[in-house]
């Protein structure tokens, strides 16, 4: 499937219930942006633990913008709260406009930029594992804890990662991944965008958004 993307081609599945272990599913029925969410939503509160995911450490979604409904802001904020609720019960605090939502014990988060008092450098994906009484995260990076303060400049270069942007994932690999293609981006469709994304997955692709958009990423060349 991923080789036939290079082709220019997308190729279905017999059906986009997304059921049932695979290696590609392509659900390509959603021409508003909110409905293609809404069953982005739905993939992590019911099915993907169900086929055998881990739904923090195993599954990745990737965008290929950071705006809108379909972008990583709003998605990481979305997805925040649902895992927050579905895995801990934990319910994530209301977030002023233009304030983003604060790191919670769990969560999913990403280094953009090199720090190397810290020695964790851009791309770099951890885990909160505590947030200590004074407000201070213990992150997990690939097994080296993480102190940040409370109000710590550090902070600005650390965001949610359960929404990545497929570029900033090359070079990676995830058991899952759930590739957002809508005709919403179609700005920034190229067909090495798909490709990138699709091959980020080791086990399992799931090929999300409009059947428009998908195949126009897919055909249109750099």
């Amino acid at each position: 499937n991923c080789t036939a993307v290079l082709k220019g081609e997308v190729r279905k599945t017999s059906e986009a219930s997304v059921s049932g272990c695979r290696d590609w599913y392509l659900v390509d029925q959603f021409t508003d942006p909110m409905a293609a969410r809404s069953f982005l939503l739905e993939l992590f509160q019911e099915r993907l633990d169900a086929l055998g995911f881990d739904i923090i450490k195993d599954v990745q979604v990737l965008t290929p913008t950071h705006k809108g409904p379909l972008g990583t802001k709003e998605l990481n904020e979305e997805l925040q709260r649902l895992i927050q609720r579905k895995l801990w019960n934990t319910e994530v605090p209301p977030v002023a406009m233009g304030r983003r939502a604060p790191f919670l014990k769990h969560d999913k988060v990403i280094q953009t930029r090199n720090n190397y008092d810290l020695n964790v450098m851009n791309g770099a994906i951890g885990y909160v594992v505590d947030v200590l009484a004074n407000g201070t995260l213990v992150i997990d990076f690939d097994g080296m804890p993480v102190e940040l303060e409370k109000g710590s400049p550090d902070l600005q270069d650390l965001q949610l990662a359960y929404a990545l942007t497929i570029h900033k994932t090359q070079g990676s690999e995830f058991p899952c991944a759930v590739v957002v293609v809508h005709k919403a981006h179609s700005f920034m469709h190229h067909r090495n965008l798909l490709y990138t994304g699709v091959t980020r997955a080791r086990r399992t692709a799931i090929v999300l958004g409009d059947h428009w958009g998908i195949q126009n990423c897919a055909k249109r060349c750099q």
